[in-house]
């Protein structure tokens, strides 16, 4: 009763905490062994092997990862091998590399060429056989050619060399490519002084009895003006008498705007094939006398005699009233409707050569000859055009070099026609 009245005089607030109290005094309670192995044996946690019927873990380890080791084996191996190929493959590319090296340090140290820009390489066996027979050219450097056959298989050519004395190398096909710029050489190259052609001022008068004619030359100002009290600036030329032909008088050829290396080419071979004495090109406007040039032309540029003239208009003028030549120029249709020159037919220009020395002038093909060229030649002629009337192509004219070896082969017509 006592405590029953202790109790009730607690306040009521307090009760919460005591059961609070209550309540960590149970649970700080200390389990005894006997609830420890009761725990352990209910709550008793099996094994992985024993649950999965393995006698003991070695055995279970080698059950459960034996396919996993052997696959990291594997893919081991194959990765060692691959890294063996990798360096297998830098060692052979270091190998080939250093190898090429070698060669090329080799090849340097045995055949270095070096090219001067003073000088021109010809190339190709006709244009070398061509260049050392030219009497216009002195200054031979050397042969460079890239293999001995080339030399022992044509005779002319090693006539040429011990005549000239001419120095020989001995090199492979790159070195002579690239001196070529990638061209056809044939395995000849020939270091030479670049051709100088004459530079004349006007034409003379033709004596026929010696089958020559004259041609006004100078240097510079300077010397015109020595040499023209003197009477030396005059050289007489040979031009070529055909029997038993209508050819009596010599035939020059002008051109004027021909830049196209390979159509300058082509013209003087056509020329020199059909037997025109002489070149006149204009300094100014057409293009260089290159060995381009002379590959094109098969070595004709090395044959037929090439003069250079600086003033066009007066060439015409004093070669016409000094040398009584007749200029002759060829014309496009468009261009002749604008200039009033008389118009010379195809087929009237085969006896032209019987009564006076004749020079025919050719242009490009895109404008043809200068109008004032035209305007200062005698005739102009024509090639007509034999295609269909009604066609609309955009064919209306001819290639230079095909369109100058028709008039040249009107002009120059053979002994047997």
């Amino acid at each position: 009763m006592i405590i029953l009245n202790k109790i009730r005089s607690l306040d009521l607030f307090r009760l919460p905490t005591l059961r609070r109290v209550s309540s960590i005094a149970i649970n700080t309670v200390k389990k005894t062994s006997f609830d420890k192995k009761f725990d352990g044996i209910v709550n008793k946690k099996t094994k992985p092997w024993e649950r999965d019927g393995f006698p003991d873990r070695e055995t279970w380890f080698k059950k459960k990862y034996a396919h996993i080791h052997a696959k990291q084996k594997k893919k081991q191996a194959y990765l060692e091998q691959l890294a063996k190929l990798h360096e297998l493959k830098k060692q052979e590319r270091i190998s080939h590399k250093q190898k090429y090296i070698n060669n090329l340090s080799t090849t340097k140290q045995r055949n270095t060429i070096s090219k001067s820009s003073l000088l021109e390489y010809i190339y190709g066996t006709n244009c070398v056989i061509a260049a050392l027979m030219n009497k216009n050219r002195k200054n031979f450097y050397r042969l460079l050619y890239s293999n001995d056959s080339v030399l022992k298989n044509n005779p002319q050519l090693s006539r040429l060399i011990k005549e000239k004395n001419l120095k020989t190398v001995l090199t492979n096909k790159h070195e002579l490519t690239l001196l070529t710029k990638n061209s056809v050489h044939n395995g000849l190259v020939l270091e030479v002084k670049p051709l100088d052609p004459l530079e004349i001022t006007h034409l003379g008068p033709v004596n026929m009895e010696d089958a020559t004619f004259q041609i006004n030359t100078y240097q510079n100002e300077f010397d015109s003006l020595v040499l023209a009290s003197s009477h030396k600036n005059i050289v007489h030329c040979k031009y070529m008498l055909k029997q038993n032909s209508n050819k009596l008088y010599p035939l020059g050829v002008y051109l004027d705007e021909v830049t196209d290396t390979h159509n300058l080419g082509a013209i003087l071979r056509t020329s020199f094939y059909l037997g025109v004495d002489f070149i006149v090109i204009s300094r100014r406007n057409c293009a260089q006398l290159s060995p381009v040039v002379n590959k094109c032309s098969s070595g004709a540029m090395e044959y037929i005699p090439i003069y250079m003239v600086d003033k066009p208009l007066t060439f015409f003028d004093k070669s016409q009233k000094k040398g009584q030549w007749t200029f002759i120029t060829s014309c496009i249709e468009q261009n002749n409707k604008k200039t009033q020159i008389s118009k010379l037919p195809l087929t009237d220009m085969h006896g032209l050569l019987e009564h006076g020395p004749v020079m025919l002038v050719v242009g490009n093909e895109g404008r043809g000859v200068r109008t004032n060229l035209q305007l200062k030649s005698d005739f102009a002629v024509q090639i007509p055009f034999g295609g269909p009337v009604e066609s609309q192509s955009n064919i209306d004219s001819l290639n230079v070099s095909v369109a100058t070896a028709i008039l040249l082969s009107n002009l120059l017509p053979s002994s047997e026609s």
